[in-house]
């Protein structure tokens, strides 16, 4: 694994039961079978917010801001487009995993903040 989208947001309570099976039956699996992805995971806070966390796992950066995921980005299923709406004070950010010098060292991330203008299209609907 070389990159990472990784996603923080809330969910309001009336659509949550809903939400967990579009995420569990449909986008996950949906993610999981774009060329690339390697794993999904999907975290719930026992309590605060946000209450939850997906890290999405890929084979290097060019899956997560080229072709077949931005395809899938852009074109929403219309379950997608009934959900995402529901995704609140969401943020999303790209990683890519670098090693240090040493060949025994492990892989170090780093979550870069971009400004708006140089996101990746349609980063806010990961």
């Amino acid at each position: 694994m070389k990159a990472a989208v990784a996603m923080w947001w809330d969910i309001a309570p009336e659509i949550r039961t809903e939400w967990e099976e579009w995420h569990s039956h449909e986008h996950m699996p949906e993610r999981l079978s774009i060329p690339g992805f390697l794993r999904g995971t999907r975290y719930v806070a026992v309590s605060g917010a946000p209450s939850y966390f997906v890290l999405y796992e890929a084979a290097d950066l060019s899956v997560i801001t080229s072709g077949p995921y931005l395809e899938r980005l852009n074109n929403p299923t219309p379950w997608s487009q009934k959900m995402m709406p529901h995704h609140r004070n969401m943020v999303a950010r790209y990683a890519s995993c670098a090693r240090g010098g040493a060949a025994a060292s492990p892989p170090s991330w780093a979550l870069r903040a971009r400004s708006s203008a140089a996101r990746c299209p349609r980063a806010d609907r990961a």
